[in-house]
């Protein structure tokens, strides 16, 4: 919430998943406002344009949304307000909807950047054994999940799978081109 920064406690933990409170001591004089927002990319690794293109993307798709789109769950700047994870001042429903549909979005975006040969970073999926039950997400709608036994070949994930032992999964870009990197998950 780049107009209302203390209010982004009301929605995030601190770097340590604590939840934290956050008081606006130094309030905004009236009628200001933020000038702008930028991205930084630490490029003391960056040696090609894939690997540019893999740090900013899909990110820099989400950063130019937050910058350009003031979200009606936002609540309105008020000097020295207090701000306290879960405190039920953001309006958390109306965010996770409209994350919904930003998600639903960003597959014809990076259907873009693949046409473009834009090599941006896919997520790997997330994934848990349960019971013996392999259950795995992506966190966008119809990205492909694939799984396989430890050094087995590499099938499709549709829907949770009955696995023994450790299993390694992957996503891939919208193109099938590229894929994510490998996480592994043992059973609990």
């Amino acid at each position: 919430m780049p107009e209302n920064l203390p209010a982004n406690a009301s929605v995030m933990k601190d770097i340590k998943n604590k939840p934290t409170k956050i008081v606006d001591t130094e309030p905004l004089q009236a009628g200001r406002s933020f000038a702008g927002m930028q991205a930084q990319l630490w490029s003391e690794t960056v040696r090609s344009d894939a690997i540019a293109d893999y740090m900013l993307f899909p990110r820099l798709l989400a950063f130019a949304e937050r910058s350009w789109h003031r979200a009606a769950w936002e609540p309105a700047y008020r000097a020295g307000e207090s701000y306290a994870y879960a405190d039920s001042q953001v309006n958390v429903d109306a965010l996770q909807s409209d994350w919904a549909e930003f998600a639903s979005k960003l597959p014809q975006h990076l259907r873009d950047l693949d046409r473009m040969r834009i090599h941006y970073r896919v997520a790997p999926p997330g994934a848990r054994i349960t019971s013996g039950l392999l259950e795995a997400n992506s966190e966008l709608p119809d990205q492909l999940i694939e799984y396989r036994l430890k050094g087995g070949p590499w099938v499709v994930y549709r829907s949770p799978v009955r696995v023994r032992g450790k299993v390694e999964l992957r996503t891939r870009s919208y193109d099938g081109l590229r894929r994510s990197r490998i996480v592994e998950v043992a059973p609990a």
